[in-house]
């Protein structure tokens, strides 16, 4: 009577002659060193991992990964990096990895701030405007943003345009 084979018996049978070439080996390699990377600045900013944890794990996964040109996290960290959302985690890594890079990134989110202020001071304008040609005025008419579609689309450039202002970044000193 003949042997039933599971599907990975038959896969592995048929490619057990075929190997990883050296190229191949070393992008399995970076991709699973950027996975772990992404968790170990979660739980960094999660605050499960203080920055001097981080880069002892960071070395300890450099060194198991065998990634010997130590790639460094801080474009990671500057990929994180949310215009509208708190960043102090994310600027401590950078200060310890790249403290060159934190003043440029400051003026790029303060700079963003500042638009996204001004934007959203002309889109309550503008409604409000629209109220008061309707006969809709007084102290307790409020404009709803979220109604201007216009004014979400700027926003959403504008903060596109932030990030990668932030990704251009040159990183004068890394790891």
């Amino acid at each position: 009577m003949g042997e039933i084979k599971s599907t990975l018996d038959l896969v592995m049978e048929k490619t057990r002659h075929l190997s990883l070439t050296e190229e191949e080996k070393d992008r399995q390699r970076e991709e699973e060193f950027e996975k772990r990377l992404q968790g170990l600045l979660q739980r960094c900013e999660d605050g499960f991992l203080s920055t001097d944890d981080f880069r002892g794990e960071v070395e300890a996964l450099q060194k198991e990964l065998h990634r010997g040109d130590k790639p460094s996290p801080v474009k990671a960290v500057l990929g994180r990096i949310d215009p509208d959302g708190s960043n102090d985690r994310r600027l401590d890594l950078l200060r310890l990895y790249a403290p060159g890079a934190v003043e440029p990134l400051l003026k790029i989110l303060s700079e963003y701030s500042d638009k996204k202020a001004e934007l959203i001071r002309e889109g309550a304008r503008h409604q409000l405007e629209l109220l008061a040609k309707r006969g809709i005025q007084g102290t307790a008419v409020r404009p709803n943003l979220d109604r201007e579609a216009r004014l979400t689309e700027r926003v959403a450039g504008l903060n596109r345009e932030a990030r990668e202002r932030v990704q251009a970044l040159p990183v004068s000193r890394e790891l």
